[in-house]
Formats: structure tokens, C-alpha cells, sequence
């Protein structure tokens, strides 16, 4: 299963933002997911999907969640005012994803992660549960969880020519 969207924009929703079960190969590089009543993105046993550059604003259940979901790319996402304590979440049946230059902001600014085969990478969050490593405003370790190169595919950036990143592109918009 493959399902592509660039610049996606999802506003008031019903359920989850982007809710999928059972699939693989997703690609949404791009956009925002705003005020949804569920989950940001709720992903249910998908595999080998890339979320790039998604902004999450403001969803009452929570940001992103994963369940029984392995080897995902979460690159440049944003998780900002959810309802939830949990702003990004994977289970422990969820094994080697990699979030990237993510960052979770304001009162729901914790990322966790029940798994210890995940990747966190040049991420920020305010607080972090279980295997998470990411920049905090205190500066706590770890700063970082894994390896970025023991991940295959080696993770990628989507980014505007002056986003917070700074660096080079893989996928300039």
C-alpha cells in the first residue's frame, strides 16, 4: 500500500487527523494537522512510512501516537498544544523508528518511547518517559537516543529554504 501526500492540510476533523491501520509506505511530506478531536496522526501496525515537515496544533486525544509500528521516519514534525500529557508517543511493540529534528512544545511538550530499539535524533521536547533522548530547556541528558547509522533507510530532511534546520535538504519545498 502506498499513499502520497505533499502539503497536506487537515483542519477540524471529526476523529484522528491522519488515522491509518495496518498498511505501509505512507509518505505526507509537508502540512498541517490542525485541531483534530482525536489523535494528530495515529498510526496502528504501519510500517516503513515518512512523515516530513507535518505541524500538529492543538488535537485533543493527543499528537502522534504509535502502535505496533516499525521503521517509520518522523523528520521535522511538530507537535504544539495538544490536549494530552503525551505529545508523541510509541509503544512498546513499536521498534526502529527514528525521530528527527522533531520538537513537542508548550504544555504537552513530553515525547515517550516503551521500546529501546527507537532513534531519537536532534530532537526537542520539555520532558521526556523511557527510552527518549532529546534537547531539553533544564539540560537533561541524554540529548540523543541510538545511533542514527546503525537505521536503515539513513533518515532525511523536507524543509523550506530558511527552516530551523539550518543544514542541507534532501527535499527543499
Amino acid at each position: 500500500t502506498v499513499l502520497e501526500n505533499v502539503q497536506l492540510n487537515i483542519q477540524n476533523c471529526g476523529g484522528d487527523g491522519i488515522h491509518a491501520e495496518g498498511v505501509s509506505k505512507l509518505l505526507f511530506w509537508q502540512g498541517s494537522i490542525l485541531q483534530p478531536k482525536g489523535f494528530g496522526i495515529n498510526l496502528k501496525n504501519v510500517n516503513d512510512s515518512e512523515i516530513f515537515g507535518v505541524f500538529v496544533n492543538a488535537a485533543k486525544s493527543g499528537g502522534i501516537l504509535l502502535n505496533s509500528s516499525n521503521q517509520n521516519q518522523f523528520v521535522a514534525t511538530l507537535v504544539f498544544q495538544t490536549s494530552k500529557t503525551i505529545a508523541l508517543k510509541l509503544d512498546e511493540n513499536s521498534h526502529n523508528n527514528q525521530i528527527v529534528r522533531s520538537r513537542v512544545r508548550h504544555n504537552t511538550a513530553v515525547m515517550q518511547s516503551d521500546a529501546q530499539d527507537n532513534l531519537f535524533y536532534h530532537s526537542v521536547c520539555e520532558m521526556r518517559i523511557g527510552y527518549v533522548g532529546c534537547i531539553t530547556d533544564s539540560g537533561n541528558e541524554p540529548k540523543n537516543w541510538g545511533n542514527p547509522l546503525d537505521f536503515q533507510p539513513i533518515w532525511r530532511t523536507a524543509c523550506y529554504p530558511k527552516s530551523f534546520q539550518r543544514g542541507q535538504c534532501d527535499y527543499l519545498t
